[in-house]
């Protein structure tokens, strides 16, 4: 047998051929099976035969018989009757109990090499065992350390997705958001992916996360469209009002219109009007406007034609007065005549000065009436009137 050859021991090979170790160490011995000693007295069988005892089966145990012990040659005493030769029935006998006692010798020995054999096929067992169950106990905690090693990865990884997933998250917000709206998407995307698997398709999860973001966001989605919606609706309405003009219409007017289409358009019910009914309402104040500007210019126009008929018949009173006080300026000449020819003044010329002065400034008012109210008063009549109020003055 090669030495390197693999080989099983005689109760490992009489185990696998169910015969007996004692059986298998005979044919060992006599060379009918082929095998090999070692040192310390053990019989080795390779595997291929035992394979080949399997296939063509396991000769029978051959028996020995024991040789008689040589005995040193001695020199035999002279013999008498009793020392004769034994017969052979006694030498028969004799063989039958040697042979017995020599396999009664060979079983102890066989006894004593299977018992042999079994302790250290029973320490190697129970080594092995140890030694399995020490190697089952490291790789299992070999195993048991993979696992965590594994566990601690895809946790490792979990973070990892649902940090990014996080960041995506709070990156898809527009921009100018309000910093409360980051809490409530980190809380509701936090609440969503704990539900999901991160191993599915990525699109599925962005669809996921992306809903969860928009539901969250809606509120402040909302708000913010309303402001954008009333700040257009400012601009708009700042429009419009900056637009209300209707020439020559004064700043004051203007500036009521103005005031007016504010209080319109403040209206909840005109909030969120189309244009084109905000165009009414202007159109509407323009209107009115225009109407207030024609009420003002025709009253104007009116009150600007009474003061120049006013204007105009002050003129001709004026211009008439000019007249009678021109034509009565011509007649006062008379005063002085019409004194000095009718009346003596003890003071003399002086006090006749003195009256004509004193009458002069009170017939002239009294004449320039009478010719206004009647103007076809001629000379003569302004005379013979100049001379009538002398008289009267006198009485």
């Amino acid at each position: 047998m090669k030495s390197k050859e693999a080989a099983l021991r005689i109760g490992q090979a009489a185990t696998q051929l169910e015969v007996t170790a004692h059986h298998l160490r005979q044919l060992c011995k006599c060379g009918l099976v082929e095998a090999e000693q070692s040192a310390g007295g053990q019989w080795r069988i390779p595997l291929g035969e035992v394979e080949r005892l399997a296939t063509e089966g396991v000769p029978a145990a051959p028996t020995f018989i024991a040789e008689a012990p040589e005995e040193p040659a001695r020199t035999m005493p002279a013999r008498g009757p009793e020392d004769a030769d034994p017969s052979p029935e006694v030498i028969e006998a004799r063989a039958r109990v040697s042979i017995r006692q020599s396999r009664l010798e060979e079983r102890r020995l066989d006894k004593e090499i299977d018992e042999t054999e079994d302790y250290f096929r029973e320490r190697e067992r129970l080594q092995a065992a140890l030694k399995a169950a020490e190697q089952e106990a490291a790789q299992a905690a070999q195993n048991r350390q993979c696992q965590a090693a594994e566990v601690a990865r895809n946790e490792r990884r979990r973070q990892e997705r649902l940090q990014q997933w996080q960041q995506y998250a709070l990156n898809s917000l527009p921009y100018g958001h309000p910093r409360e709206a980051d809490l409530a998407v980190h809380q509701a995307v936090r609440e969503l992916l704990p539900t999901l698997d991160l191993d599915q398709a990525q699109f599925i999860t962005q669809r996921l996360v992306d809903a969860a973001v928009e539901q969250a966001y809606r509120p402040w989605k909302l708000q913010k469209e309303a402001e954008d919606a009333k700040a257009a609706y400012v601009q708009t309405c700042q429009s419009l009002v900056s637009s209300i003009y209707v020439f020559g219409a004064t700043s004051g007017e203007t500036e009521d219109a103005k005031a007016a289409l504010v209080g319109y358009l403040a209206d909840p019910k005109v909030f969120g009007a189309a244009p084109t009914q905000l165009g009414r309402l202007k159109d509407a104040v323009l209107k009115d406007l225009k109407r207030k500007v024609d009420e003002r210019e025709t009253a104007a126009k009116l009150q600007k034609e009474r003061r120049e008929k006013a204007a105009e018949l002050e003129a001709n009173q004026q211009r008439k007065r000019r007249d009678a006080e021109s034509r009565v300026n011509l007649e006062l000449g008379h005063i002085h005549r019409y004194l000095e020819d009718h009346y003596d003044f003890s003071g003399g010329h002086s006090e006749m000065l003195r009256e004509r002065d004193r009458l002069r400034p009170l017939i002239s008012e009294t004449l320039v009436r009478e010719l206004l109210e009647d103007p076809d008063m001629n000379a003569d009549d302004i005379r013979s009137r100049i001379e009538e109020l002398i008289a009267d003055d006198e009485t």
